[in-house]
């Protein structure tokens, strides 16, 4: 559902028992190249098709962070290369992580924040272009991933991600409330094998 619908699991709700618990292993093939979007339709086929799902889209309002300019001014440089786009995101063992961006819209930022932050992440700095950035902090405790069925253990110090992005880009997070996009999921039935 995720990969399917470009969502986050706060944005899907219903669904049988089974839905979070049986998993599937999907082969498929395009026979050429294909992009991410024309991946994805095929996935909304597959799960209409194979899982006879049928989903509707609603607007809820939720906790979300407003991507805002910081006093300070933005801090990012504009990038003049004209790279292709391109996000990394690393987490450290020790908690740390490092973002790197090469051109890259404010907006995009925002949708990288989304997984570190703990909530969905909205552009409203109102700010156009592409930029190049680095930004470090060290991961709050509540929003790590599990690694090999355990949390990691933050041992590393730094700034947290509201301090460095206010120090290191001249962004702010500022807790709202906002609309956001639910996948309701009105029935699916389990598949069987081929």
């Amino acid at each position: 559902m995720r990969y399917a619908y470009n969502v986050r699991d706060i944005q899907i709700s219903g669904g049988p028992g089974w839905f979070d618990s049986d998993h599937w292993d999907i082969v498929a093939t395009a026979g050429r190249e294909i992009s991410r979007e024309e991946r994805s339709r095929m996935l909304q086929t597959l799960l209409t098709e194979r899982f006879q799902m049928t989903i509707r889209h609603e607007m809820k309002e939720l906790p979300i962070y407003a991507l805002m300019v910081a006093k300070s001014g933005l801090k990012m440089k504009q990038d003049a290369d004209g790279n292709p786009e391109r996000i990394s995101l690393n987490l450290s063992r020790a908690g740390l992580y490092h973002m790197q961006g090469e051109n890259v819209t404010v907006s995009g930022i925002s949708e990288a924040l989304f997984g570190p932050a703990g909530r969905i992440v909205v552009d409203r700095t109102g700010i156009s272009g592409k930029f190049d950035y680095n930004l470090e902090w060290v991961a709050d405790p509540a929003n790590l991933p599990m690694v090999n069925g355990s949390k990691i253990e933050p041992t590393a110090e730094g700034p947290s991600i509201f301090t460095a992005l206010q120090e290191q880009l001249g962004l702010k997070l500022e807790s709202a409330k906002g609309p956001v996009e639910i996948l309701v999921i009105d029935r699916a039935e389990k598949a069987t094998e081929n």
